[in-house]
Parts: C-alpha cells; sequence; structure tokens
C-alpha cells in the first residue's frame, strides 16, 4: 500500500460524521474511528517491517552467495597461475632432456699422423659442442 491510499483511509476514517444527538454517542463514534486509524496506522508499520526483514534477509544472502563466489575465483585464480608454473617446469625439463639425448657434435682439433714400419698411427683429439652452440647446417656445405 503507498502512502497517498494510506492517507486517504486515514482521512476516510478520521472524518468528521453529522454531530449526534447525544454527546456521548458522538464521543464514541469518535474514539471508534481513531481506534480504527490506529489499527490502520499499526497494520501498515507492521507490514513495512516484515517487508525490511525479507529484504534484509535477501540482502544477507545475495552478499554470502556473493563472498563464495569470490572465494572460489580467487581459488581458482591460485590452482591456474599454479599450474602455469608447474607446466613452465615441465617444459624446461623436456627441453633439457631433448637437448642431452640428441647426438653428440664432436670437432676435431688436432691431428698427427705417424708412418712407422708400414703402420700408420693417427692421433686425434675431439671437443664436444653444446648443443646450443652448434653450427648451422646449411644446404651449400
Amino acid at each position: 500500500m503507498d502512502l497517498l491510499s494510506l492517507f486517504a483511509k486515514l482521512r476516510h476514517a478520521l472524518r468528521e460524521e453529522e454531530p449526534a444527538d447525544d454527546h456521548r454517542d458522538a464521543e464514541r463514534k469518535r474514539e471508534k474511528r481513531e481506534e480504527a486509524a490506529f489499527d490502520l496506522l499499526k497494520a501498515e508499520v507492521t507490514e513495512r517491517r516484515i517487508e525490511r526483514q525479507e529484504e534484509n534477509r535477501y540482502r544477507k544472502s545475495t552478499l554470502c552467495w556473493a563472498r563464495a563466489a569470490f572465494f572460489v575465483s580467487f581459488i581458482t585464480m591460485v590452482a591456474v597461475i599454479y599450474y602455469a608454473g608447474v607446466a613452465y617446469q615441465q617444459w624446461q625439463t623436456a627441453e633439457r632432456a631433448l637437448d642431452i639425448s640428441e647426438r653428440a657434435w664432436l670437432i676435431g682439433t688436432t691431428t698427427t699422423m705417424d708412418y712407422r714400419d708400414g703402420i700408420l698411427t693417427l692421433a686425434v683429439s675431439f671437443t664436444q659442442m653444446a648443443a646450443k652452440a652448434r653450427p648451422s647446417m646449411s644446404a651449400t656445405e
């Protein structure tokens, strides 16, 4: 019920009626009108109090769900960041394992030949290059 209709009902309840012949009868009617107006106000106040209580309950439950949703979102964000870190470490480990398992590149550094008594003797030393420092293979080489 809006305020305008409430005031209209109050005005109707408190409206002065034609004066009665008996003063006591008029006083009794006035008291009944005042009592009816008071009951109307009391009912409206109670109704509004109930509406406020329901609205407060709704706000509290909505706030509770919003907090729960934020908590779940935060936990999800932490899990995604942790997973990204683990995936990065796995990628680094796989890359190192691939470098280790590739065939080593050996580069000869010194060579000496010796021919004695019909036997050819070669002395060679090799240096292993790191996988990332290898020369690139081109089609012209």
